[in-house]
């Protein structure tokens, strides 16, 4: 069952209301989760739809990507899902990972570029690049590899805020968006942009608008109990216990953050994946008049 989450943004950015439809984890293998993406595109009004925005995880193990037929089946289903409109995508952990012998290790991210670039509306975007569509402008900062698996830090050191900052920091600059236009950032692990931004009382990417990720697989939350729950999951997906800011909505300051819920939540068990259903985010942009 696909679950569609609604949310509302006023703004006077924009020159008219605007409907985006934002959807993460797909984690799409050679012969899982692709039902998931056509459910939630049964339930969605694809004419309403101005943009759609992926933040990352399109793929579990970013190598299989090598494999022609796989590799023509997503182009496929993705082309199909997007009706001819303009996609805006940001790299995941999955999308840099491959499993060897059990073992999650970097994979080719090149495998993830080229694919893309195949798909004429499709735009993955790189750290530090801008798009503008319409009236909105977008932007991505996609963690590295590094800061969600190494093999030299326990687990529950990985994905931390400080490493997080610096390599925000690295990429940081500070006239990214222009304060007259509506402006979206796309990166796929929420936490610790969401802690960095409390600390300091507003995005730290400077006139951000919207924030959208995904990664936590809500928590591993049901649908059902997470209007119970605050932000608060069970599990994250580094195995923290009761995490926040899993699912989803936060703001700081002037900034919105959405968190995706998954496409598959557990693309390797037809059971649990059945069981949580499939996510999306429908975000009504809604016009006001210019104070």
């Amino acid at each position: 069952m696909a679950h569609i989450t609604n949310v509302n943004i006023n703004t006077d950015k924009i020159d008219r209301d605007r409907r985006i439809l934002s959807l993460s984890d797909f984690h799409l293998t050679e012969d899982k989760g692709f039902e998931h993406l056509k459910e939630i595109k049964s339930k969605t009004d694809m004419t309403k739809i101005s943009h759609i925005v992926m933040p990352g995880d399109i793929i579990n193990d970013v190598n299989e990507l090598k494999d022609n037929k796989f590799r023509n089946k997503v182009l496929q289903a993705l082309s199909d899902f997007a009706d001819d409109k303009h996609v805006f995508l940001s790299a995941g952990n999955h999308d840099q990972m491959t499993l060897n012998n059990k073992e999650w290790q970097r994979g080719d991210y090149s495998l993830l570029q080229e694919t893309i670039e195949e798909l004429p509306k499709f735009h993955l975007l790189e750290n530090g690049e801008t798009i503008t569509a319409n009236d909105i402008t977008y932007s991505a900062f996609s963690p590295d590899y590094s800061y969600y698996e190494d093999e030299n830090k326990e687990r529950k050191d990985l994905e931390s805020e400080s490493d997080y900052e610096e390599a925000f920091m690295k990429n940081y600059n500070a006239s990214l968006f222009d304060n007259t236009t509506f402006n979206i950032l796309l990166t796929h692990e929420p936490q610790s942009i969401i802690k960095l931004s409390t600390k300091k009382g507003s995005c730290i990417q400077d006139n951000t608008d919207l924030v959208l990720s995904g990664h936590m697989h809500d928590g591993m939350v049901p649908h059902f109990f997470k209007r119970f729950c605050g932000n608060i999951g069970v599990i994250s997906p580094q195995m923290q216990i009761f995490p926040k800011y899993a699912h989803g909505t936060v703001n700081v300051g002037d900034t919105t953050f959405v968190i995706n819920g998954p496409v598959n939540a557990r693309v390797e068990s037809s059971l649990i994946n059945e069981l949580y259903g499939s996510n999306a985010t429908v975000i009504d942009l809604v016009k006001t008049k210019r104070r």
